[in-house]
């Protein structure tokens, strides 16, 4: 089996926009699978972004004229804290929209694609496997009697089917 592997799934629901991937395409670590629509995060950052500035003057306004006496400690927590929940807002829908972004944890090769471009993915849906095949371990089974013959860190030559006259080294790496 290999030594990693992984049933991709979304955190968010949502219809996919595009899929960018193809059944058994090698992956690198951040490569994009699948792009869920994220039109209404985005109109909703742009319209967060775009209050910024003066949320930010406003804030650095009252601290000013709280210096002068003009006003009140309370106003200037009022704005520091219209300050702290717009960037606060701004940070939620960034990381909403990273989210829609489903892309490869590590080095693999994807599986059979599960999923079509334009369905609506609930939350939890497997788009695809995604398997590192770059090593791979073996399970195998031994007779009770002989458990003292194995350790941990041993060498063992290993020989399968799909290539007889081939041998394989490995090491026990755990003893289940």
């Amino acid at each position: 089996e290999p030594i990693q592997g992984v049933n991709v799934a979304n955190e968010v629901a949502g219809k996919i926009v595009k899929i960018n991937f193809v059944s058994g395409q090698k992956l690198k670590p951040g490569d994009a699978l699948v792009h869920l629509d994220s039109e209404v995060e985005k109109a909703n950052l742009k319209a967060s972004q775009g209050r910024i500035s003066a949320v930010k003057s406003n804030y650095k306004r009252m601290a000013s004229l709280f210096k002068k006496g003009s006003v009140s400690q309370g106003e200037v927590d009022d704005a520091e804290g219209e300050l702290l929940t717009l960037q606060g807002q701004i940070e939620s829908y960034q990381a909403t929209i990273r989210r829609r972004n489903i892309r490869a944890p590590f080095d693999g090769v994807t599986g059979l694609l599960n999923v079509y471009m334009g369905e609506y993915l609930s939350t939890g849906t497997e788009i695809v496997r995604l398997e590192d095949v770059s090593r791979m371990r073996l399970r195998f089974t031994i007779a009770q009697n002989d458990l003292n013959k194995i350790y941990i860190g041993q060498s063992m030559n290993i020989f399968v089917d799909a290539e007889p006259d081939t041998s394989f080294t490995g090491t026990i790496s755990a003893i289940e």
